[in-house]
């Protein structure tokens, strides 16, 4: 009955120290996700990257946010686009299809346009499809935050 007992308590322990790491995960890709849609929305100046708009901006993940998990907080993958260009009511909105963001990428961001379709040629669906580690997070949200920075001190 003793052992049994000693069993339960590090069974319990275990599952303590598991749910920890995950709520530190967790709080580690929210930090790096708010850092990520700030840098976005900086070196855009703080505009729409499609129209002249200013209000409700939101930072846009070019390559899906659920797809690929390895560019969710990278700087090539995103764009500032305002309510209505990123989703609602333009017809060249940015959920409306790949060929608006391709035209723009092209035009605007051609070295991002690059980076990403040299990502998806040498990824993996699997590799790009797994979430960042905690080391990964941690070293993501230090390079963020001297990117950051980095537009900070420029302007």
């Amino acid at each position: 009955m003793k052992k049994k007992t000693k069993i339960t308590k590090i069974v319990k322990v275990i599952k303590i120290t598991k749910a920890q790491i995950k709520k530190k995960i967790k709080r580690l890709e929210n930090k790096a996700y708010k850092l990520w849609a700030l840098y976005i929305k900086l070196r855009a100046g703080n505009k729409c990257e499609t129209c002249p708009g200013t209000k409700y901006l939101n930072s846009h993940h070019i390559e899906s946010y659920s797809v690929f998990k390895q560019l969710r907080y990278d700087v090539h993958n995103g764009a500032c686009a305002c309510a209505g260009c990123h989703k609602y009511f333009k017809t060249g909105a940015w959920h409306k299809g790949f060929t608006f963001a391709y035209n723009h990428m092209t035009t605007k961001r051609k070295e991002d346009l690059d980076y990403l379709l040299t990502y998806q040629f040498t990824h993996s669906e699997a590799e790009a499809n797994q979430p960042l580690t905690e080391e990964e997070l941690v070293a993501t949200i230090k390079e963020l935050e001297r990117l950051i920075e980095e537009l900070n001190h420029d302007t």
